[in-house]
């Protein structure tokens, strides 16, 4: 294997395994390490392709998609029509640019957020051109479950114990902080996409003769992280996490007779059982007491949440988005120079809409907010392919194998592509649903792990299934 490709992917790797503990990405020195890390992974990368005399093999509309987002992103920062003086919130006029021509409001942000972007779509690219190989998607895939079990027992430890490690300012930070996540829906969001990953991982190493170590380590992971997700105050982390599990469930019934036919009805009982009273006991062993009083405040609330009233005046904004938008990241601006012109409403400043669908159109406009649904969209519909693959047999009877065919099927590298890709398509799933209630896919740990788990569904695998067929 070319040792470049190899450096890329491991980068990858670790950028994967530290973006969460980087407070998430949401601090300005954060998004520096990380934007280095991924321009380094990705020049590594682009440096194989140069030498292998190829382009990257992803699919065209992506790559299109991408493109247009990186032009029109990075055309709106440079002809930018004014900056944002943040402590007032009014914009600044800027001298030198195209005015009769498109351009953002906020020079200033518009160019740090096309950094981000940019890099984040080249490291995009790259991942679903490494995923091909089911190799790089099992070291993504596991790379992120240990991240997430690493993160979940760290904000268990930070509630629990008497001397919590002293991260923020603050030697009293509010309950709804966890780990290095100041905000708790954005460490629910990262939890929801990880517990998936650790439970195929689990599930795999059941799956023929592995070794007892792997089995017990995937499933104390996964049900670490399940309760670090409980203690979570999160309401939509907590709602989301039990579609999942229910979604899931319900998938995996459809295959129920073929696992009864292999297992039989007293380990399927005695698992599922046990799985129950896991759950159960996580659940109520992790209540701290503020989430049962969020769900209270929000069960006794008069008036509907503030978030709908945001989504309604984001959907004024649209006409006057236009097909360019106000330009990347500046959201805070153009949302507050809106509503200070409405009456009875309040004027507390919101950084974002916490509807990242009605945010990108705010920001850029129709042709860039259909190029980002292009992206997530193609996702979306990877997703319920993998999930069809699960449940296409009970409709469609299979060629039968021999004994031996399905001994060797299940060891095979198309078997645990399977399995590790129906854990991505649920945790891309829980991260869209999120994002339409808040703002995961604008912070930039969440982001790194969205783009991955999109750019492994929507690679195309190699020809061939074994061992051999794979490189390293």
């Amino acid at each position: 294997m070319d040792p470049l490709k190899k450096c890329a992917g491991h980068l990858q790797v670790v950028i994967l395994i530290l973006a969460p503990f980087l407070f998430g990405g949401t601090t300005d020195d954060a998004i520096g390490k990380l934007n280095l890390l991924i321009y380094a992974a990705s020049g590594v990368w682009c440096c194989h392709l140069v030498i292998s005399r190829r382009w990257p093999e992803v699919p065209r509309l992506i790559l299109g998609a991408a493109a247009w987002i990186v032009i029109q992103g990075w055309w709106m920062a440079l002809n930018a029509h004014s900056v944002l003086d943040r402590d007032y919130l009014m914009f600044m006029p800027r001298s030198g640019s195209l005015s009769l021509l498109p351009g953002s409001v906020d020079g200033f942000e518009s160019k740090a957020i096309m950094w981000r972007v940019s890099g984040l779509l080249l490291m995009f690219v790259m991942v679903a051109d490494l995923a091909r190989s089911t190799r790089w998607v099992r070291r993504f895939t596991y790379s992120m479950a240990i991240s997430g079990v690493s993160l979940a027992a760290f904000g268990i430890w930070q509630k629990t114990s008497p001397n919590p490690l002293q991260i923020w300012p603050t030697n009293t930070p509010p309950p709804t902080v966890f780990g290095p996540y100041w905000y708790h829906a954005n460490a629910a969001a990262l939890l929801n996409m990880t517990w998936p990953l650790t439970l195929v991982a689990a599930c795999w190493a059941f799956k023929g003769q592995r070794g007892h170590w792997a089995k017990a380590c995937w499933t104390a992971g996964t049900g670490i992280i399940l309760a670090g997700l409980f203690m979570n105050v999160s309401k939509a982390g907590h709602l989301i996490a039990l579609g999942l599990l229910v979604l899931g469930l319900l998938i995996l019934a459809s295959r129920l007779p073929a696992l009864v036919a292999e297992h039989g009805w007293k380990h399927i009982a005695a698992f599922g059982t046990l799985a129950l009273i896991a759950l159960a006991a996580a659940f109520v062993g992790t209540d701290s007491g503020a989430r049962s009083s969020r769900w209270t405040e929000w069960a006794h609330r008069s008036e509907w949440d503030s978030r709908f009233t945001t989504s309604r005046i984001c959907l004024e904004m649209l006409p006057a988005s236009g097909a360019f938008g106000s330009g990347p990241g500046t959201f805070i601006g153009v949302f507050h120079q809106k509503v200070a012109k409405l009456e009875g409403y309040s004027t507390t400043t919101w950084k974002f809409a916490h509807n990242d669908i009605l945010q990108y159109f705010v920001e850029w406009g129709v042709l860039g907010g259909l190029a980002w649904m292009t992206l997530w969209g193609h996702g979306l519909v990877s997703v319920f392919s993998q999930f069809w693959s699960v449940i296409r047999p009970a409709f469609r009877p299979e060629r039968k194998r021999t004994r031996r065919g399905r001994e060797r099927w299940a060891q095979s590298f198309e078997a645990l592509r399977g399995y590790l890709l129906f854990g991505c398509s649920l945790a891309l799933l829980g991260v869209l649903i999120h994002s339409t209630a808040d703002f995961p896919l604008q912070i930039m740990s969440l982001q790194i792990y969205a783009l991955t788990l999109t750019g492994m569904l929507i690679a195309v695998p190699r020809t061939g299934s074994s061992e051999s067929n794979e490189e390293a």
